[in-house]
């Protein structure tokens, strides 16, 4: 059995996928909690860290110096909670079987920790996989 998680941060999304333009397009579709995606990936991860702040428990909001200057009528700030897919491939009566487990953590601290324990046992990225 193998274990993949997704890193659509380089592979499937847009150049210009962003928390900040997640946070646009959020209140746009009425959307009050965004999943973040892909904590398992490292460089998203510090993204994240980057542009995120503690906002409720278990929750995060977009920085303040991110924001739009005018924020829409009508608009709320969303929050992020930290999300991941992982993807796990095998084989079964000779067919491929996958089970995507879409995983939601307290936290960026729990996710570089589940990270490392992922690391720990050699479960690979798609990313590895691919180069």
């Amino acid at each position: 059995m193998q274990t993949f998680t997704y890193i659509p941060v380089t592979l499937w999304l847009p150049a210009n996928f962003s928390p900040r333009n997640t946070w646009i397009c959020g209140p746009e579709k009425g959307i009050h909690i965004l999943g973040t995606g892909d904590f398992t990936h490292p460089l998203w991860r510090d993204e994240l860290k980057e542009k995120l702040e503690p906002a409720e428990p278990g929750l995060y909001r977009l920085k303040p110096e991110l924001h739009l200057p005018e924020i829409p009528s009508g608009s709320f700030d969303p929050r992020f909670v930290v999300s991941g897919e992982i993807s796990t491939i095998y084989k079964k009566n000779g067919r491929t079987r996958k089970v995507h487990s879409l995983i939601l953590l307290p936290g960026l601290e729990a996710a570089d920790r589940l990270s490392g324990e992922l690391e720990k046992l050699e479960i690979f990225t798609l990313m590895d996989a691919l180069f």
